[in-house]
C-alpha cells in the first residue's frame, strides 16, 4: 500500500494477549485489518437483511391497503347494484299502478295522481321526477 492510503492507529490490548500474539509471531496489523474487513462484510449482510425486511414489511402494508380498497369498492358496487334493483322494482310497481289508474280516473285527476306519486318519490326516495313529462309519457301518449 502507498503511504497516503495508510492511517496509523493505536490498539489497546491486555498485556497477556499481546505477549501471546508476539510469541506466535502474528502480524497485528494484518490480523486487525482482516478482522475489520470481516466485520464490515458481516455488517453489509446485516444491512441488506434489514433493508429486505423493511421492504417486505412495506410490501405487506401495501398488500393490506390494496385488499382494503378492493373490499371497499366491492361493497360500494354491491350497494349500488342493490339500490338499482330496488329502484327498478319501484319503477315497475309505479308503472303498473299508473297503467291501472289510466282507465280508472278522469283526465283532470290523472295530473293530480302523477303529482302525488312524484311527491312521494321526492320525499321518500330522493328521486326528482318531472310531473309534466310523466303525465305526457304515461297518460297522454297512450290515448
Amino acid at each position: 500500500m502507498k503511504e497516503e492510503q495508510i492511517v496509523r492507529t493505536s490498539i489497546y490490548l491486555p498485556k497477556g494477549l499481546f505477549l501471546l500474539a508476539k510469541k506466535k509471531q502474528i502480524n497485528m496489523s494484518r490480523m486487525f485489518r482482516m478482522f475489520l474487513e470481516e466485520m464490515l462484510k458481516d455488517d453489509e449482510v446485516e444491512i441488506l437483511k434489514k433493508e429486505i425486511e423493511e421492504l417486505e414489511r412495506r410490501l405487506e402494508e401495501k398488500k393490506a391497503k390494496l385488499e382494503f380498497i378492493t373490499e371497499e369498492r366491492k361493497k360500494n358496487q354491491e350497494m349500488g347494484e342493490a339500490m338499482m334493483k330496488v329502484a327498478e322494482k319501484l319503477a315497475n310497481y309505479l308503472t303498473m299502478r299508473l297503467k291501472q289508474w289510466m282507465e280508472a280516473f278522469k283526465p283532470e285527476d290523472k295530473r293530480r295522481i302523477v303529482s302525488g306519486a312524484a311527491r312521494i318519490l321526492k320525499l321518500d326516495y330522493g328521486i326528482d321526477a318531472e310531473v309534466r313529462l310523466i303525465t305526457f309519457k304515461i297518460f297522454l301518449k297512450r290515448q
